[in-house]
């Protein structure tokens, strides 16, 4: 029966897409309001939806610090880490735990599965670690949570004062910023706490017969709270609660800390005098054996920032507000509200006269760039699809398709609105990702109702027609579509929780853009589009003489593939270069002539530099080589500010000064990020005294620092050392690596072991907790407790120390007096051996197991993989086993395990995609043999896919994969309209190779407008972003050849195998 005389009134000749879209054509005032209703609620999204930069991922990490003065890292580690780790172990979904014991500083990260409740756990921690048995003198442990890409901005308050008086005004500042609505934190980097320093004179603390620890109780007695029990009164139970605090420095030298003659003292005046001593007791105050100084916890510290005023660089102190945005703000509003604050405190010198703002960094710049550009790009793949569709249809059929994409757009809108969702920027790149998809149902739609008017059919009439011969190949094709993008979802970690946004967008946006296709372009084509001018009669001629007049290629087409579906060898030859070509372009990852790269670098706003010093540096040296770095950077085109931030690693026993280099919008400068850093490593070269590592920015999740970086493991430290040492050796000796810290060579510090001789206490009667606590009362500064002066409410720190001539050198150890039981006093170095040793300054482990962290920075252009592949080999089973070590004692978490997981990730996606498409298929063609026909598209994707990438200088990136992933579902659908249309013929002329001309002829302009408008969508965004352009290449090359793939190569395989299973058939008999 000829395809124009089927009768399409009847309910038993259409499909169920046809019916639906039958309703929306009868009931036009339901579909108009739809589509008013899509255009409010869109309108009223894009107005009110919150907009932030890259989405905030919350990493399930809790950090447990505690500080413990005085302590070595072997102290530390068996004191304090040991016991919360232990404490930790036992909470539920704990993924891993890792420690850093260093002097003073105990650091324990505890990482949970991805998906629990992150403050239910952090609770968890807080209680068990409540209940760990830490030494008196540690301080209470601190439990952080990670947040990464919250920050909105970072402000620099600058002038000429010392860190404390800076932090004072930091301060200040913060409590006008902590007013803003949408601020959830704010934290101050840099500045030190003003306090006061009780310094103690041992020889008066002697004379008078006074003990340190009568200093520390008589203070405690003077700064007390503590509940008093409960009182009735008149029938109402009341708390008691009993308080004396200091409040004024003043007060503090007056405190009585004991009786001038104390035991001591008294034993060693003997007789007489003793009890006349004793008979006349004179009270002793704290300021006659101590001197009281107002000062700042830490004078050593780095902390300034520069930047360029009147063509000048200027440099100065600072101190910096991180303010971090709640989640439901917007970050360019948000930005808007601080830079006005910060105005208006400048002009009105709120703070103070000579104090600058400085805003070095802010989130809302990036946002307002990154959406523009997507914007820019977007509108340019809006043209190009416009443009295409001109060209392939008419211009009233042009317009109605181009009107689905912004429908589209509100529609994702609209959803995202009332789901939660922000418009950040990655749902922007999805959004114009979708530009060239949406169309295609449309273009389907709207090509077979033109079809259909020029068979001479009516409006509506064509309308119903069109989709009862393509709806149910549509459905399949935006169902298998969806589903590609369905497993991206549960990708899980920290690299889906960044990329959801994408599954989440194309998802809605496809959906959107088939129901749109089915509801209202129906009615709206039955209206609007008319038949092609050239449509005289109805009838098969008509279609002959329209396309073959206006569309040559088409009949050469048809003619070649005439040619081709002829003889078994010419579908031979077209499958065997198929395969050929896919073969070469699978060679050029397998053979490492495309980069890879989780998320590559790009040029951003600024760029970040680590200072390590060698341990033990004193603070002289570390400022003249900041100093040095200050220079140069000043000396450099392009810097617009910078600043030093993370002092406290200094403090915490780190060695480590970080800086940020600001460089300001790169679209207004010619010089790029990658050109500053190139600039500043050369610079950097002259600075002697510390290791300078200068990072790109990438636009991805947080990653390591080096590309190579990978632990030894096990329990002998030795063994570690000297395994850790021989890695690193190796690396230095290769030409690619330009860094390396090999985790012990200047790792190690010296520390002095004083051990109690168990003998020689018992001889003297000394007892050891005695012992230790003189030592580190003499030696270590402690803080006592905290005043608050009535004038300025600030809590200020009490510590306790001696004068430095009393711990000036060795000898004042060994000769610190240490009481014995009868009141006399015994120098500590007949009770112990004192000696002076190396050891590790930090105790690193990994669940219970103590490691050295190897850690190298490549040269520009190095391949990580290749690197790790030459320290695998170096570090075989039996060279470690050489080392003490065992087999596996190695594990890698630099760079090339990223791109592992990441790859790992991509192939359980890309397989579950091509499942689920297949079972889609066979559920539509009820074949099992047809399917595999069509998922052939996939292959032929790939033969495109790698030379794009090559040629066009991109690297084989985390999305770049995505690319591939998203291909499965983007080419199969041309094939799927293409076999569904072959079949239909095949069913009515019972001719199978012209059914397949055919169905390639009338969908040749489809296959090739939706081919078209997808690579025109993304083409703007893959040619001018770093960071999309993998994945733009990747999906641009793929359906390039796939497109061919499917007018060619799939009518051939599937030509081929239908003649040899015919063939078959017949030789078997049946």
């Amino acid at each position: 029966m000829s395809d124009s005389t089927e009768n399409y009134s009847n309910d038993q000749n259409i499909g169920l897409v046809a019916r639906w879209s039958r309703l929306f054509i009868k009931n036009s005032k339901i579909t108009s309001l739809i589509v008013i209703a899509i255009l409010l609620g869109g309108l009223f999204s894009v107005l009110t939806i919150n907009r932030e930069g890259f989405t905030e991922v919350n990493i399930p990490i809790t950090i447990i610090n505690t500080q413990i003065p005085g302590a070595t890292s072997s102290d530390v580690e068996k004191k304090v880490t040991l016991e919360i780790e232990e404490a930790v172990s036992g909470i539920d979904k704990v993924e891993s735990v890792e420690s850093v014991s260093s002097n003073s500083f105990s650091s324990v990260v505890v990482e949970f599965d991805f998906n629990v409740d992150l403050d239910k756990k952090v609770q968890e921690v807080k209680s068990a670690i409540s209940s760990a048995e830490l030494p008196e003198q540690a301080e209470s442990p601190k439990v952080n949570q990670i947040a990464a890409g919250s920050t909105s901005m970072l402000i620099n308050v600058i002038g000429d004062y010392k860190p404390a008086k800076l932090k004072e005004l930091a301060e200040e500042t913060e409590k006008h910023v902590r007013d803003i609505d949408g601020v959830s934190e704010i934290n101050i980097h840099g500045g030190s706490a003003r306090d006061v320093k009780i310094i103690v004179d041992l020889d008066k603390l002697n004379k008078k017969g006074i003990l340190f620890s009568d200093i520390k109780e008589a203070i405690a007695a003077k700064n007390i709270s503590m509940p008093g029990g409960t009182l009735n009164s008149e029938g109402q139970e009341l708390g008691i609660e009993v308080s004396h605090e200091l409040n004024d420095i003043d007060e503090i030298k007056d405190i009585i800390v004991g009786q001038e003659g104390g035991q001591s003292n008294l034993q060693s005046l003997g007789g007489a005098a003793a009890l006349a001593q004793a008979a006349k007791p004179k009270s002793v105050k704290l300021g006659d054996v101590a001197k009281i100084e107002k000062g700042q916890e830490d004078e050593e510290l780095i902390q300034r920032s520069g930047y360029v005023q009147g063509g000048k660089s200027i440099s100065d102190g600072s101190v910096t507000i991180e303010v971090r945005k709640k989640s439901t703000a917007d970050t360019t509003v948000l930005s808007d509200k601080l830079r006005d604050l910060l105005v208006e405190l400048d002009e009105k010198d709120t703070i103070a006269d000579d104090v600058r703002f400085e805003v070095v960094f802010d989130g809302a710049d990036m946002v307002n760039r990154e959406l523009e550009d997507l914007g820019q790009s977007g509108w340019q793949g809006l043209l190009v699809i416009l443009l295409t569709l001109m060209i392939f249809i008419s211009w009233r059929a042009s317009l109605l398709i181009s009107f689905v994409i912004p429908l589209v757009l509100l529609s994702v809108l609209l959803v995202f609105k009332l789901i939660g969702f922000t418009l950040n920027i990655i749902t922007v790149f999805a959004l114009i990702l979708t530009f060239g998809i949406v169309v295609d149902n449309a273009i389907v739609v709207v090509e077979s109702i033109q079809h259909h008017l020029n068979l001479g059919r009516k409006r509506f009439e064509a309308s119903i027609a069109a989709l009862s011969e393509v709806g149910t190949a549509l459905f399949t094709a935006t169902l298998t579509t969806i589903i590609v993008f369905v497993p991206m979802i549960f990708i899980g970690g920290v690299m889906g929780e960044f990329i959801k946004y994408i599954p989440y967008t194309v998802i809605t946006a496809i959906a959107s853009s088939f129901f749109i296709a089915v509801t209202i372009i129906p009615l709206v084509a039955g209206r609007f589009v008319r038949a092609s001018a050239s449509a005289k009669v109805k009838g098969d001629r008509v279609l002959k003489e329209h396309e073959i007049k206006h569309w040559k290629i088409i009949d050469t087409y048809g003619n070649f593939m005439k040619k081709v579906l002829s003889k078994n060898s010419w579908m031979l030859i077209i499958i065997f270069v198929a395969v050929v070509l896919l073969g070469f372009s699978l060679s050029i990852p397998i053979t490492g002539k495309i980069k890879s790269s989780t998320f590559p670098p790009q040029d951003s706003e600024y760029i970040t530099a680590s200072i390590d010093f060698p341990r033990g540096t004193p603070f002289a040296k570390r400022d003249k080589i900041t100093r040095d770095v200050e220079e140069h950077i000043k000396a450099t085109d392009g810097f617009m500010n910078y600043s030093f931030f993370n002092p406290n690693s200094l403090m915490m026993g780190g060695r480590n000064q970080s800086l940020y280099i600001g460089l300001g919008d790169p679209r207004n400068r010619i010089i790029t990020s990658f050109d500053v850093a190139d600039n500043l490593r050369e610079k950097f070269k002259d600075v002697e005294g510390a290791d300078i590592r200068i990072k790109q920015q990438s636009a991805g999740p947080p990653e390591s620092d080096f590309p190579i970086l990978f632990q030894i493991n096990g329990d002998n430290l030795k063994d570690l050392k000297s395994a850790a040492k021989e890695a690193g050796d190796y690396l230095k000796e290769l030409d690619d690596v330009r860094l390396v810290n090999d985790g012990v060579e200047g790792e190690t510090e010296p520390q002095i072991k004083v051990e109690l001789d168990k003998k020689k206490m018992k001889d003297e009667n000394v007892v050891p907790v005695v012992a230790a606590a003189v030592v580190r009362n003499i030696f270590a500064m402690e803080s006592v407790a905290k005043i608050r002066p009535e004038d300025t409410g600030e809590t200020i720190n009490l510590n306790l120390l001696t004068e430095k001539k009393f711990r000036d050198s060795n000898k004042d150890l060994e000769k610190t007096k240490v009481p014995k039981a009868d009141g006399s006093t015994i120098e500590l170095k007949k009770i112990a051996k004192i000696t002076e040793v190396n050891e590790l300054a930090s105790i690193n482990k990994y669940d219970g197991k103590r490691y050295i962290k190897v850690q190298a920075e490549l040269k520009e252009g190095t391949e990580a993989a290749s690197v790790e592949k030459k320290i695998n080999n170096f570090l075989s089973a039996d060279k470690l086993e050489d080392l003490g070590l065992e087999k596996d004692a190695v594990s890698y978490r630099g760079e090339v395990m990223a791109n592992s997981e990441a790859l790992d990730k991509i192939f359980i996606m890309l397989l579950l995609a091509m499942i689920f498409v297949y079972i889609i298929l066979v559920a539509q063609f009820n074949s099992f043999f047809q399917p595999l026909i069509i998922v052939m598209a996939v292959p032929l994707a790939l033969v495109g896919v790698f030379p794009a990438l090559l040629i066009t200088g991109n690297v084989m990136s985390f999305l770049a994969n995505v690319g591939v992933v998203a291909l499965v579902g983007i080419v199969v659908n041309d094939a799927i309209v293409f076999i569904d249309y072959a079949n239909r013929l095949y069913r009515r002329d019972n001719d199978f190779v012209q059914a397949l001309i055919t169905a390639g002829q009338v969908r040749f302009k489809p296959i090739l407008s939706t081919s078209i408008t997808t690579i025109g969508g993304v083409l703007p965004l893959a040619l001018v972003s770093d960071f999309w352009g993998p994945i733009g290449m990747a999906i641009i090359g793929g359906l390039a050849f796939s497109t061919i793939g499917t007018l060619v190569v799939i009518p051939a395989a599937y030509t081929f195998l239908h003649n040899a299973s015919g063939s078959i058939s017949k030789a078997l008999g049946r």
